[in-house]
């Protein structure tokens, strides 16, 4: 059991994402990317409003990893509330190609609903 559903969101385990071992929370507030290792340092950890996200794609089939890409909206000024301000998208690798699919249908339905 890959996603835990709850009524604040979808949780993804197993999530990399620069490098960072985490979970990917699906919201209805938006993404969020919380790496595993409790240093203190929250780096790479990720808060993305709905609004800031222009898409989302994922890699092809034929593909060795299970990517998900999801591109920002660009502002001119940066952007209060996103983590980071500066990124132009944000890739997470999936551990599986079904993870990978579940959270497409999820971004996809939640950005409809945003």
């Amino acid at each position: 059991q890959m996603s835990t559903q709850m009524s604040t969101g979808t949780t993804y385990i197993g999530i990399l994402h620069r490098k960072s071992k985490g979970s990917l929370v699906l919201t209805d507030q938006g993404i969020c990317f919380r790496p595993e290792s409790a240093s203190g340092s929250n780096t790479n950890g990720v808060v993305l409003p709905w609004h800031q996200v222009a898409k989302h794609q994922v890699s092809p089939v034929s593909h060795p990893k299970s990517l998900l890409k999801v591109v920002t909206a660009t502002n001119d000024k940066p952007q209060r509330n996103v983590i980071p301000p500066s990124a132009s998208s944000l890739t997470f690798v999936f551990p599986n190609r079904n993870a990978l699919e579940g959270a497409r249908r999820d971004v996809s339905s939640r950005l409809s609903k945003a």
